[in-house]
């Protein structure tokens, strides 16, 4: 859908910076190469804001919201004290950390960390799963802010008529995308114009109701393979519009293939 409030979080004020770390763009994130024990991984939650338990730590790698550790002991194949985490797994700690922090849901950062980690396509039932419960509380979410006052009543009208009631008015789609950047010459314009009609809560809804794995798997795909540093930079700053892009995404890629837009 169209991110009609392009919500940004603020950056927040990091906690104390353990060794081996710094602070960037209101993270506390692991210096390259950085390797970690498990009581580290806890302590760079905590500079992030979130605290995190050994327990929460296991549940995460169950997701697959993080790579699990380098096996250790004496033998170098066993748990015991040797055991290390990667830098990668240090870096997704203290995004996921940051954003707790901040309130978004699981399911926003499911779906956000999901061009990075392809760990997640072991779980696309989750990913699915995730998907749905977010559309569902997006949805809820605008319902309450487009009765905030101070919009733009053109845009917001324009809005309601798209995303929630799936009507397109030339009018309508002429305010949605000049407010998207899409100038009149741009090459996705006419793309644009047929996939408006389809861009609204229950269109998605059902695009998202059962979605084959094989259909699931050349979509991450596709989104991996674009060298967009727009995604990347969302990945970082905005989690929730990035999240809001991947089920918008998923949609369009389904209508391509069924060449219906």
């Amino acid at each position: 859908m169209p991110d009609l409030f392009r919500l940004r979080y603020p950056s927040g004020r990091p906690g104390a910076i353990p060794t081996g770390c710094l602070e960037w763009n209101g993270y506390v994130v692991p210096e390259h190469g950085r390797v970690f024990r498990r009581d580290e991984l806890l302590e760079l939650a905590a500079a992030n804001g979130h605290r995190v338990t050994a327990d929460l730590l296991h549940k995460w790698r169950v997701w697959r919201f993080v790579p699990g550790p380098t096996a250790g002991g004496a033998t170098g194949k066993g748990r015991g004290k040797g055991q290390t985490w990667s830098f990668e797994a240090g870096v997704r700690v203290a995004w996921l950390s940051r954003w707790l922090a901040a309130s978004l849901t699981y399911d926003a950062l499911r779906l956000a960390l999901w061009r990075r980690a392809r760990e997640l396509d072991d779980r696309l039932d989750d990913v699915m799963e995730s998907a749905a419960r977010f559309l569902e509380q997006d949805q809820e979410y605008h319902d309450r802010v487009l009765e905030l006052p101070d919009l733009d009543d053109e845009l917001v009208n324009a809005y309601l008529d798209v995303v929630y009631d799936g009507r397109v008015t030339q009018e309508g789609r002429r305010i949605l995308l000049a407010d998207a950047g899409v100038e009149p010459d741009d090459p996705g314009m006419a793309e644009a114009r047929k996939f408006l009609p389809h861009l609204n809560f229950d269109g998605m809804q059902k695009a998202w109701a059962e979605v084959p794995d094989g259909v699931l798997r050349d979509y991450v795909a596709s989104l991996r393979a674009i060298p967009d540093p727009r995604l990347a930079a969302a990945f970082w700053d905005s989690p929730l519009g990035l999240a809001r892009i991947v089920v918008r995404e998923l949609h369009r890629f389904r209508l391509r293939r069924e060449s219906a837009i």
